[in-house]
């Protein structure tokens, strides 16, 4: 069973089973229990845990959930794989519970990872001590399946978690039109999956750097956890549809003993603003960023340090470098174009970029 990025109200918080894979990571890892939510936390403000597991037979997978303190759940029982005992100041829990890591331990926040709402329909909450079952179907402004109503209805907004699961799971049993991917969620691969939208819910992210491959880009997406990752050009990643990404570009690397400077980004075929190394994009589509670099000391931007390049800072000198493409003559980077560059480059003539 799997329960994931669900946060109890407090230490005996109520807790409860929304999906067994609407979760944080983008790959389910156990299977005890499929599609259907089968188990809710008894999360009685006076009673032991706030989450416990009455069937030892079965294991919950808990892991990646806060447990309202850092220091990680308590209760002192052992996760049944890496054997870490439940010692922390956070919330209670009973045995057979994987818990371990938590998000206050850190997490490895990959591709496919979505830590957001999941807009179910109407999760179940509660109500003077007595819980009220809610609805799980994941909303969809294609359709969803209501079974007050034993309906299909239309929401105003879609839930990031269609689409969403394994790629490498079966979703023949999902009404059309369903993206050919199973959905996460209790409902993934059944009758009842709530349909796509048109349009795709993922959208690929393909990162980029010339004049040469690999170059290790830190990125993030807004309201994910505070885990960035570092991607190595030339690589992709998946996000949700309207995600927003943002990207560092090293200010410098080198490669083959040879120093070269970041310029700027480029969206697809769109050049961004000189020397700004951050940029936020939201993926409204496939998506394709370039990281440019140039060989420090190479002027006119033909991956050599020559004679030419001396030629074209001459021609520039004591020209403004935020005036079009005189930026390029300013190869020290201190803010103008005069002797300083020409001796810049003469100390670095006949160097190239391989």
């Amino acid at each position: 069973m799997l329960l994931r990025g669900f946060r109890p109200a407090g230490r005996h918080g109520a807790w409860q089973l929304l999906s067994t894979r609407c979760r944080a990571c983008g790959r389910p890892r156990s299977r005890q229990v499929e599609h259907r939510p089968a188990w809710r936390g008894s999360g009685i403000p006076s009673g032991k845990f706030a989450l416990a597991n009455s069937a030892p037979d079965v294991t919950i997978d808990a892991r990646y959930n806060d447990w309202s303190d850092p220091s990680g759940p308590s209760g002192g029982v052992e996760d049944p794989v890496t054997h870490a005992t439940a010692d922390g100041s956070g919330s209670a829990i009973s045995g057979s519970i994987r818990f371990d890591p938590w998000t206050g331990k850190g997490i490895i926040w990959g591709p496919g990872n979505i830590d957001i709402d999941p807009l179910f329909a109407n999760p179940g909450h509660w109500n003077d001590g007595t819980w009220v079952q809610g609805d799980y179907h994941l909303k969809s402004e294609q359709g969803r399946w209501d079974p007050a109503s034993e309906s299909w209805v239309a929401d105003d907004v879609t839930s990031p978690c269609i689409d969403a699961g394994d790629p490498a799971d079966g979703y023949a049993n999902e009404p059309e039109p369903n993206g050919a991917r199973i959905n996460m969620g209790a409902y993934g691969n059944t009758a009842q999956a709530s349909k796509t939208p048109n349009g795709p819910l993922m959208h690929t992210i393909t990162l980029l750097s010339e004049p040469v491959e690999g170059v290790d880009i830190i990125s993030g997406t807004q309201g994910a956890p505070a885990v960035q990752s570092l991607l190595t050009t030339n690589c992709t990643a998946v996000h949700a549809r309207n995600d927003t990404v943002r990207l560092t570009a090293p200010a410098a690397v080198t490669v083959s003993d040879r120093q070269l400077r970041f310029v700027r980004w480029s969206a697809g075929d769109q050049p961004q603003a000189i020397c700004q190394t951050d940029l936020t994009a939201t993926m409204t589509g496939d998506r394709t960023f370039t990281a440019e670099y140039r060989l420090i000391g190479d002027a006119n931007g033909d991956c050599k340090v020559n004679v030419l390049d001396l030629i074209f800072i001459r021609n520039r000198l004591n020209s403004n470098p935020a005036t079009g493409d005189d930026w390029q003559a300013d190869v020290n980077a201190d803010g103008k174009i005069n002797v300083l560059d020409l001796i810049y480059v003469r100390n670095r003539l006949n160097t190239q970029c391989q």
